[in-house]
């Protein structure tokens, strides 16, 4: 599955029940016109050994665009209320970076947001 879009957040790092290390981000795809715009959410795994790559990983900014290639599974699990639910699951093979987002533009915004 080949995915382009937007981090929704910083990846995070989490260990496994195997001890091995696993990380894990949210990439946003948008669609329709832009009056009607929709996101779609994709939840990423990568298993990136310790290195560069990794480290680049885990370096990402929320609202960087990225290109992702990856395997798809669907999961289906029962939620706290009870109801049974389906995740796609995207485990991550190749990652590019497409466009780092506006260094200028993110810290005036940041400043913005303890502004009423």
């Amino acid at each position: 599955m080949t995915i382009v879009g937007r981090l929704g957040a910083e990846p995070e790092i989490q260990p496994t029940s195997t001890g091995q290390d696993v990380i894990k981000y949210a990439v946003g795809t948008s669609y329709g016109p832009r009056d009607a715009r929709q996101t779609s959410w994709f939840k990423v795994s990568s298993f990136e050994k310790e290195g560069p790559r990794r480290d680049l990983l885990l370096g990402l900014q929320k609202g960087t665009l990225v290109y992702i290639e990856g395997e798809a599974r669907m999961r289906t699990f029962e939620d706290k209320e009870g109801s049974l639910r389906s995740a796609l699951n995207i485990t991550q093979r190749n990652l590019e970076i497409l466009k780092r987002p506006d260094q200028a533009k993110t810290e005036l915004a940041e400043g913005a947001e303890g502004q009423i």
